[in-house]
C-alpha cells in the first residue's frame, strides 16, 4: 500500500514537472521566435533597401533614358532596345549582386508607367528574367511602393507580393536620379520570402531542441532533487496525518515518533502541537457556535422589535385629507441605529422626526429606542424643535453613552402650512414647490444631538403651499455603492424624483427604493436606507379637490 501511494505521488510530481516544463518551453520557444522574426523581418528589409540604393548608386541616371528608345524590330515582331557596352555591364553587375544573396530572387531596374512596370534591366541569373522593354502588370500595392519611391523625395515602403508566377515576395524600391535630381527609374530588389521563412523554420527549430534537452535534463534532476527533499518526507507523515480525524473523533492524542534532527522533526512537532490545539479549538469552537446560535436568535428579535416600533401602517393618517406622509426603512445587515417618526401633537401640528445614531448594533438599537422615546415625550409637549433637541441632546449626555445621533426635526402647522425645523448633524431636506422641480434646501445646520455640552440650538421657520412637498433621506441612500464601488448620490435622487414631482409621497419614496435595489443589486450595503416624505394639500379641502384635479390634468 505504501508502495503504491508513493508511485502516485511520484508520477503526480513528474506530471506536472513535465508539463511546467512543456509550458516553459512553449513560451520561451514563442518569446524568442517573435523576438527573432522582428529582428530577422527588420533585417531583411534594411538589406532589401540597402541592395535596392546600392544599386541607384552604381548606375548613371544620365545614361538610362537611352535604353528606353526603340531602335528598330526583331524577327519575331518584338520591339529591339538600345544596348551597348555600359548595358552589358549593368547587367554583370545585377547578376554579380544577385549571386552573392541567397534570399534575391530577382535583382532588376525598371521604370513606372501606365501599364506597370517598364523593364528596363534584369539580372539573367533570375528564375524568370524579364527581357529588355518588357511591360509587366503589377498589383495596387506594388505600383503605390513604386510611386512613393519614384519622387524627388522617394519615401521607402517593402511590399510583400504573393503571386502564382513570380512567388511570394519581398519588394523593395530604390531611386535613380539623373544628374538634375529627377528620378529617372527604380532599383527593384525581390526577396524570397519562402526561402527566408525556411531559414527562420531550421533556426527556430535548432533552438526548440536546444531548450528540450536543456529543460529535459533539468526536470529529471530536479526530480530527483523533489523526491528526495520532499516525497520521501511526506510519505513518512502520511499514515500520521491519515489517522488524524479518528483520532479527533476519539478524543485520543496521536504522537507521531519522528525523531531526524532536521525539518521532518519540526514538522512532526509542529504536527503534535496542531494536534492538541485542534482538539481544544473544537472544544472552544462548540461553545462558541452555541452562544453564536443564540446572539443571532436574539439579534433577529431585536430587528422585528425595532421595526414594530416605527410607524408602518399606511395611510398613516387615512382621516385627515389636508396631508399625505410616507416613510420607509430598508436596514442594512447588522441592527442599525437609523429611525423615522411622524405623530399629531394636536389637531393642528405634525411632528416629524428622522434620526440616526453613529454606531451599529445593539448599542445603537438601544440608544435609538431611548432617543426615539425622548423626542416624541417632549414634542407632545408642545415644545418647540429647538427645545426639544437642546432638551434631549443634555440628557443623552448625561447617559454617557459616548454616542451622539444625527437629527432632523420638524414641527408643521396644518392649518396655515407655517412650520419650525431644526437639522442637528443630519441631510438637509429636498424641497418641491407646487408646478416646479425638487430643490436641495440649504439652512444652519447644528450639532449631533448628545455631542457637546456647550452647543445652543435655534429654530428655523419655513413655509408650505398646497401642493409643496417635502422629502429627506439619510446618507445610506447617498453612500449605497454598486459592484463597482460607485455611489448612488444625490444627483441620482434629485433626477428621479423630478421624473414625477407631483406623486404622492409613497410613489416617491417606493420610485427611490426601486432605484437603490437595482442600482446597488446584491451588493451588501453598510448603512441604513431612511426616507420620509410629505406632501401638503392645506386646510381647505376644495383647495386639494381642485389641485389633485389639476395634477391629473397635466398628465393628460
Amino acid at each position: 500500500m505504501k508502495s503504491t501511494k508513493k508511485k502516485k505521488l511520484s508520477t503526480k510530481l513528474m506530471i506536472g514537472m513535465l508539463l511546467f516544463a512543456l509550458f516553459i518551453m512553449i513560451c520561451t520557444s514563442a518569446a524568442v521566435g517573435i523576438y527573432s522574426s522582428s529582428v530577422e523581418i527588420n533585417e531583411i528589409t534594411a538589406n532589401a533597401f540597402a541592395l535596392s540604393r546600392s544599386g541607384a548608386r552604381m548606375i548613371d541616371g544620365d545614361q538610362v533614358r537611352k535604353y528606353l528608345n526603340v531602335v528598330g524590330t526583331k524577327e519575331n515582331g518584338d520591339k529591339l532596345y538600345y544596348s551597348d557596352q555600359y548595358y552589358n555591364e549593368v547587367i554583370t553587375f545585377l547578376n554579380a549582386i544577385q549571386d552573392e544573396n541567397d534570399f534575391v530572387l530577382y535583382y532588376y531596374v525598371c521604370v513606372p508607367v501606365d501599364e506597370g512596370l517598364l523593364y528596363i534591366w534584369d539580372a539573367t541569373t533570375s528564375e524568370h528574367p524579364l527581357p529588355q522593354g518588357h511591360i509587366e502588370n503589377i498589383q495596387p500595392k506594388e505600383r503605390k511602393a513604386a510611386e512613393l519611391a519614384f519622387s524627388r523625395t522617394p519615401e521607402e515602403k517593402y511590399v510583400r507580393v504573393s503571386d502564382k508566377t513570380w512567388g511570394n515576395l519581398l519588394t523593395a524600391y530604390s531611386p535613380i536620379f539623373d544628374s538634375s535630381g529627377e528620378p529617372v527609374a527604380l532599383v527593384g530588389t525581390d526577396l524570397s520570402i519562402n526561402k527566408m521563412v525556411m531559414k527562420f523554420t531550421n533556426y527556430l527549430g535548432l533552438i526548440f531542441i536546444s531548450i528540450l534537452v536543456v529543460t529535459g535534463i533539468g526536470v529529471l534532476l530536479l526530480f530527483k532533487v523533489m523526491r528526495r527533499v520532499v516525497i520521501d518526507p511526506i510519505e513518512k507523515l502520511n499514515n500520521a496525518f491519515g489517522s488524524e480525524v479518528g483520532s479527533l473523533r476519539s478524543k485520543t492524542r496521536f504522537d507521531p515518533e519522528i525523531h531526524t534532527g532536521d525539518e521532518l522533526e519540526e514538522l512532526a512537532n509542529s504536527f503534535r502541537k496542531m494536534d492538541n490545539d485542534l482538539h481544544d479549538y473544537i472544544g472552544q469552537l462548540t461553545a462558541v457556535t452555541a452562544d453564536r446560535e443564540r446572539i443571532s436568535a436574539e439579534l433577529g428579535l431585536a430587528k422585528r422589535i425595532q421595526a414594530k416600533i416605527l410607524p408602518n401602517d399606511y395611510p398613516a393618517f387615512p382621516e385627515r385629507n389636508d396631508f399625505d406622509i410616507y416613510a420607509l426603512l430598508s436596514p442594512s445587515e447588522q441592527i442599525g441605529g437609523d429611525f423615522y417618526d411622524f405623530f399629531l401633537i394636536d389637531d393642528d401640528h405634525l411632528a416629524m422626526v428622522v434620526g440616526s445614531v453613529s454606531a451599529q448594533g445593539i448599542p445603537a438599537a438601544l440608544n435609538m429606542v431611548i432617543l426615539e422615546t425622548l423626542i416624541k415625550s417632549r414634542a407632545m409637549q408642545s415644545f418647540t424643535p429647538a427645545d426639544v433637541l437642546q432638551s434631549v441632546s443634555e440628557q443623552m449626555i448625561s447617559y454617557k453613552t459616548g454616542l451622539s445621533s444625527a437629527v432632523w426635526l420638524a414641527v408643521l402647522e396644518l392649518s396655515s402650512g407655517k412650520g419650525i425645523a431644526i437639522n442637528a448633524g443630519y441631510e438637509s431636506p429636498l424641497l418641491h414647490r407646487a408646478g416646479k422641480q425638487f430643490e436641495q434646501l440649504e439652512y444652519e445646520g447644528f450639532p449631533e444631538v448628545g455631542a457637546a455640552e456647550s452647543s445652543r440650538y435655534r429654530d428655523h421657520g419655513f413655509q408650505l403651499c398646497p401642493g409643496d412637498s417635502v422629502f429627506i433621506f439619510s446618507d445610506g441612500i447617498r453612500n449605497a455603492r454598486n459592484k463597482k464601488g460607485e455611489r448612488f448620490g444625490d444627483r441620482r435622487v434629485l433626477e428621479l424624483l423630478n421624473h414625477e414631482p407631483e406623486a404622492t409621497p409613497s410613489v416617491l419614496i417606493q420610485t427611490v427604493k426601486q432605484a437603490v435595489d437595482r442600482f446597488s443589486a446584491d451588493e451588501p450595503q453598510p448603512d441604513d436606507c431612511t426616507m420620509l416624505s410629505l406632501k401638503y394639500y392645506g386646510a381647505n379641502e376644495s383647495k386639494r379637490t381642485e389641485l389633485i384635479r389639476s395634477v391629473f390634468d397635466d398628465e393628460d
